[in-house]
């Protein structure tokens, strides 16, 4: 039996729907190491105190439209392939590379105190304080940067 041409139209409307572009699944996989000795490099802190960290570019990229704007532009990060973050501290900002490269961060958590013997130590209290000070600085980057994802992982945590 011959099916009309429009219900032959939907139906193959309907499974490119479902299955994404070959473009869509790669942005889907993350980076690939296509390009692995292409490095930017984040100068983080004050002009003149500055520190540096490479980044592989592919990473940054990936994770931000601003990055990836700034990177692949005329403007003074792209020909220099550096970016400046004043506002964030060295402690946050490797935060940020932690979740470039592995989409999740490594914090201090309560699972990790020994309770017995925590409990009363007053340097656990400035950990928690620190640690939520870069957080709040890791929000306001991401924010900065338009990484959504990263946003959100952050509250999580502070919740």
């Amino acid at each position: 039996m011959k099916m009309p041409p429009n219900k032959r139209k939907r139906m193959s409307t309907r499974s490119s729907m479902e299955a994404p572009s070959a473009k869509k699944a790669w942005k889907l996989r993350g980076p690939n190491f296509s390009a692995p000795t292409e490095m930017v490099t984040f100068l983080i802190g004050p002009e003149g105190n500055d520190e540096k960290f490479p980044v592989h570019k592919e990473f940054a990229c990936h994770h931000s439209p601003v990055l990836k704007a700034a990177f692949n532009s005329n403007f003074v990060e792209g020909e220099t392939q550096t970016y400046r973050l004043e506002e964030i501290s060295t402690s946050a900002f490797r935060l940020l590379v932690q979740w470039f490269y592995n989409e999740e961060f490594d914090i201090f958590k309560e699972d990790d105190l020994d309770c017995e013997n925590d409990e009363d130590d007053p340097g656990i209290e400035k950990l928690w304080v620190d640690q939520d000070l870069n957080l709040i600085q890791l929000w306001i980057v991401a924010d900065k940067l338009l990484i959504r994802p990263l946003q959100n992982a952050v509250i999580n945590v502070l919740e």
